[in-house]
């Protein structure tokens, strides 16, 4: 499914909602809706959807669902234009310009963010979280810890199937310098 370009504007008492699509396929349904499914699900949500696209709008104020949405579909522009009424006229929205506010909705932010917890309980939980931890993971903490530095160090490989080793003790020691970067 493809979001299309779409547009919105307002009067005094409606909202125009003008969606572009220049590749819509009207189905051969006997139905009215020729393939296009529009709804609103909440006053202030819209919802269009007309292979291959969809688009699923959260309003800045509330509009009347009416059942059939007042539409036209302008050939030449390629476009459709929904109208609907304000459920308050002369009510202004806010941001219609802002198409990624319209797209995602609003979260309420809870206010009751900040929890006591006991720091006995805090301790005997982390303790709990190293019994949990597998026995295979701890096994291999072990074995990396027990081996020596010069021995990781050595023991690093690059490219393809890790084929090359140690590539950079062939260079002289001023080109070390080089590769070297302090600040990287």
């Amino acid at each position: 499914m493809l979001i299309p370009r779409f547009s919105l504007s307002q009067t005094a008492t409606h909202l125009a909602i003008t969606i572009r699509c220049p590749y819509v396929k009207f189905s051969s349904s006997n139905d009215n809706s020729n393939g296009i499914e529009v709804d609103l699900p909440t006053p202030d949500e819209f919802y269009f959807a007309c292979k291959p696209y969809y688009l699923h709008l959260y309003l800045p104020g509330h509009v009347i669902d009416k059942g059939l949405p007042d539409y036209k579909y302008d050939i030449d522009a390629s476009s459709f234009c929904f109208n609907f009424e304000k459920e308050i006229p002369n009510e202004h929205f806010e941001d219609l310009d802002m198409l990624t506010k319209l797209l995602n909705k609003e979260n309420k932010v809870s206010l009751n963010k900040v929890e006591e917890i006991d720091r006995d309980l805090d301790d005997e939980q982390d303790e709990e979280d190293d019994d949990d931890e597998p026995l295979w993971n701890q096994m291999r903490q072990l074995e990396i810890d027990d081996q020596p530095k010069e021995n990781l160090i050595s023991s690093y490989s690059y490219g393809f199937n890790h084929q090359y080793k140690e590539i950079f003790s062939n260079f002289d020691s001023e080109y070390s310098l080089t590769f070297d970067n302090q600040s990287p």
